[in-house]
């Protein structure tokens, strides 16, 4: 390798790290919204976790995460079936929903900053 390409790939590890650590932050902010968003159907809060849960499932692949991305898409089209910003009148939906939203966070938490994926 030259020395540009080692500091490319420096460069791209240190983008991938950073990206790890925001994940913690990522899967505290999608759990408050979610719940909040439980309790009280809000647009804005709608809106607040749809878009965390989007940028995961359009990130966390390149970032060697591909688990993340699957599960990300699956809520992200769970989001996407609902016709508007209201809740809806099956609560059966909302428990699907729920399922898949733990399942992401539990993935979202056991991924560790020393996984050895390539970018």
């Amino acid at each position: 390798m030259t020395d540009k390409e080692i500091t490319i790939q420096m460069q791209l590890e240190a983008i991938k790290v950073s990206y790890i650590a925001s994940l913690s932050e990522k899967r505290d902010v999608i759990d408050q919204h979610w719940q909040s968003l439980k309790a009280d159907w809000l647009a804005d809060t709608f809106d607040a976790v749809y878009l965390v849960i989007h940028g995961l499932a359009g990130s966390a692949e390149t970032f060697g995460f591909p688990d993340i991305t699957r599960q990300a898409r699956k809520v992200v089209d769970q989001f996407k079936q609902l016709k508007s910003h209201a809740p809806p009148d099956d609560s059966g939906f909302i428990s699907e929903i729920d399922q898949e939203i733990q399942t992401l966070l539990i993935i979202m938490e056991n991924t560790s900053p020393k996984q050895d994926s390539e970018i």
